[in-house]
């Protein structure tokens, strides 16, 4: 895969990573302020992320690793 399609591809998932950040923040929060929608939604979203079959680190380590030549040693999604 060319250096340009996989840094296309590692910026698609940070960018799905911040969505899935920023979503689970204004649920905890509820800062929309329907507590009932937010507790379901809070269920679902963290059912969801934790059964996702896309290995995020795996893509943006194959990214990482053609920039610098090293191993991403660790993942942070802050």
């Amino acid at each position: 895969m060319p250096l340009a399609q996989k840094v296309q591809s590692a910026y698609e998932i940070i960018a799905e990573l911040e969505h899935y950040r920023q979503s689970f923040a204004i649920m905890v929060n509820n800062e929309a302020g329907n507590e009932d929608f937010y507790d379901d939604m809070n269920v679902e979203f963290v059912r969801d992320f934790a059964t996702e079959e896309q290995d995020y680190f795996k893509e943006i380590e194959a990214c990482y690793k053609s920039l610098s030549g090293k191993e991403l040693k660790e993942f942070k999604l802050r």
